[in-house]
């Protein structure tokens, strides 16, 4: 098969030519691990891993114990349960996530994938791990899941939204209804005596379409004897609002469209 050459090539230079195998573990490889599975301490750790970590690797040894001050305690715990849990079949490779602690005290994920190698006798021996610095892609995947929680929330919030508005379309829906069905005149004013609303019966009383009134002063309603003090009664209603009768019928004139007048009795 075609690139069959190169495969044997590559076999020949890893068998006799050192300098290949420095060129991947050194410029390739984020980081290498081949263990001793008879006398686990013995272990050759490469230098492109401590270099990944921020160490100069002069300062490193192999030893078992500075390998495990820098793999957070629980990754080891799972590390090792998994390992003891593999098949140690050739071609069944094992595919850990670690968390090292680096220099800086920063998390560095590296995904671990190592192989077993057999003895004649097919018992373990050997444990070959390749290290991949997957840090960058954590951090995106954490981007990307806080991006995915921020918007499952404003989806959430979108849909609260829309239940308030369903619902107080439906209750102002009611509430002119009921407004524009009461057989009395009903008008809401603010503070400064703006009319916000009005039913049909109001407009039929003063000879306006209703909603023609939104916006008009109430004032505007009254005949002319009692608007020059009416904005004072206002104010003061305002300060202490409670349910009353205003004047009894005849002694309260309105202004209708017309010019005409019409007796008014007046509930507060």
């Amino acid at each position: 098969m075609p690139g069959e050459y190169l495969r044997d090539e590559l076999y020949h230079r890893l068998s006799f030519g050192p300098k290949t195998f420095d060129l991947i573990h050194l410029d390739l490889l984020d980081g290498l691990w081949y263990r001793d599975l008879i006398e686990p301490e013995n272990q050759w750790i490469s230098p492109g891993f401590w270099r990944t970590l921020g160490f100069d690797p002069d300062s490193r040894s192999h030893k078992v114990s500075e390998w495990q001050a820098v793999l957070l305690e629980e990754d080891g715990r799972s590390f090792d349960a998994t390992l003891k849990a593999h098949p140690g079949k050739p071609g069944k490779p094992l595919v850990h996530e670690l968390r090292f602690k680096n220099a800086a005290g920063n998390i560095i994920w590296m995904r671990c994938c190592a192989t077993v190698v057999l003895n004649p006798e097919s018992k373990p021996v050997r444990m070959l791990a390749v290290l991949t610095d997957i840090t960058a892609l954590k951090q995106e995947e954490r981007r990307h899941a806080e991006m995915s929680q921020e918007s499952e929330a404003l989806r959430d919030i979108n849909k609260r939204l829309r239940r308030e508005v369903k619902h107080r379309k439906v209750a102002e829906k009611r509430f002119h209804h009921v407004f524009n069905a009461s057989p009395n005149g009903l008008l809401l004013v603010d503070a400064n005596g703006k009319l916000l609303f009005a039913n049909r019966r109001l407009g039929d009383i003063f000879g306006y379409e209703a909603d023609k009134m939104v916006g008009m002063q109430v004032e505007d309603l009254m005949a002319s004897e009692h608007r020059g003090i009416h904005h004072e009664h206002r104010k003061s209603y305002n300060a202490a609002p409670a349910v009353r009768p205003m004047k009894a019928s005849g002694e309260l004139l309105g202004l209708r469209a017309d010019g005409t007048s019409v007796p008014l009795e007046i509930g507060l």
